[in-house]
């Protein structure tokens, strides 16, 4: 007759498997509450740091600077209102002066030596063209690129970490082509881009969507960011018959464009990028010149001082030395309030995969400074957050919205 089976080692076992599993539950809490600093870089019982490339200095900072300070500003208001997860957010930027070889430079710093949890806000297409293959290798979330490339989010599988904020330019181009078909039938339509990603994407989008059948596009003209003057390039549009003219182009650019063709006596239907959308238009141009351009738009204007959006926002940006409001401080508090809204959902698994898997479950998210009806939605297989317009009027010396919120999502 067989002896007793000995159960002893299997009680050993069931044993040292519990012994483990408790463990392991240890360690993810004390990782999502902060305990291991060294497992979850940017984390720690008081706070929780972020990293940013920006220019600070240099001829684009006075442009692109108060996006960073509207961040912070709206940052400090969270942590005077106790912070998220019981944390302060320190967001350390750093100055790249629009630099890529600097932009890495930077980031590796504040990836390597401050060890951030995340990079947020990445400004510029050429600048973190040069650092999101770097973060991905690392690991390291690259949330809400502040630049419409379509880079950004066109290959999660690729680049899982990254994730653009606003809409795509290539996105933007179909929508504004869809609506020259739809607006302007049998006008000769001409396109200004700037040569890089940011043009060369909007006239991809444009030319994938301008009905042929219903517009001609007759001319493009590219034009390099270190120019100083496009007046050749509006003669080439003004003599191929354009009718219709699509900027890709940022505010100076744009304005060369607006003014040059009322000297020439010039008056297609100027259209403009997003990018272009900001009352700081018509101090460039004046107000009588800018009337009836049209362009896109994604921000409630930071002129309409009886939303209550915008109210905030100003007090906001008053009580916590903020920039003077204006679409720049408007999307750095937007980008901001996304930051906050993903930082929240991951209080339980406060990691870069956690924020990760948080930031890709946004649904519906509405930042309170953007349009009614344009949300945050975003999904392991889209990485594109913001991914509607609506088109926008000088009227009067402001920018007026009208008609239909219009996306491809």
């Amino acid at each position: 007759m067989s002896p007793p089976p000995d159960r002893s080692g299997k009680r050993f076992s069931k044993l040292r498997l519990l012994l483990l599993s408790v463990t392991a539950a240890l360690s993810v809490l004390a990782v999502a509450c902060g305990g291991d600093e060294a497992e979850v870089p940017g984390v720690t019982d008081s706070e929780i740091v972020l990293g940013q490339h920006t220019p600070l200095s240099g001829s684009y900072a006075a442009v692109y600077e108060p996006i960073a300070s509207a961040q912070r500003a709206y940052f400090d208001y969270v942590n005077s209102q106790g912070g998220v997860c019981g944390r302060s957010i320190d967001l350390r930027v750093e100055d790249d002066m629009y630099d890529p070889a600097r932009t890495l430079d930077v980031t590796k710093k504040l990836v390597e030596q401050d060890k951030v949890l995340a990079i947020v806000g990445g400004l510029g297409t050429a600048s973190h063209s040069a650092v999101y293959e770097y973060l991905n290798r690392n690991r390291v979330p690259d949330l809400f690129v502040s630049s419409g490339a379509r880079k950004w989010g066109s290959d999660p599988e690729r680049f899982p970490y990254t994730i653009g904020f606003i809409i795509d330019y290539t996105s933007e181009g179909a929508i504004i082509g869809k609506y020259i078909s739809a607006h302007f039938p049998g006008q000769k339509v001409g396109v200004l881009y700037q040569n890089d990603d940011f043009g060369k994407d909007g006239l991809a989008g444009l030319k994938a969507t301008l009905d042929p059948q219903k517009s001609e596009l007759a001319v493009t003209q590219s034009y390099e960011p270190s120019d100083t003057d496009i007046r050749s390039q509006a003669i080439n549009l003004r003599d191929a018959g354009a009718e219709v003219v699509v900027a890709y182009s940022l505010p100076g650019f744009s304005a060369q464009l607006i003014s040059g063709a009322n000297r020439m006596g010039w008056k297609p239907q100027i259209i403009l990028s997003y990018v272009n959308t900001d009352p700081v238009m018509f101090e460039y141009v004046p107000p009588e010149v800018m009337e009836g351009v049209l362009a896109t738009g994604y921000l409630t204007p930071p002129d309409r001082t009886g939303d209550p959006a915008i109210a905030r926002h100003r007090q906001v940006m008053a009580d916590h030395d903020g920039p003077q409001p204006s679409n720049y401080s408007l999307y750095g508090q937007a980008l901001a309030e996304t930051v906050v809204k993903v930082l929240s959902d991951t209080c339980g698994d406060l990691t870069r995969e956690g924020l990760i898997r948080a930031a890709e479950s946004l649904r519906g998210f509405h930042p309170s400074v953007l349009l009614e009806g344009i949300d945050v939605n975003l999904s392991p297989s889209d990485h594109y957050a913001v991914q509607a317009l609506q088109m926008h009027r000088a009227v009067g010396g402001r920018w007026e919205p009208f008609g239909d919120i219009v996306s491809l999502d």
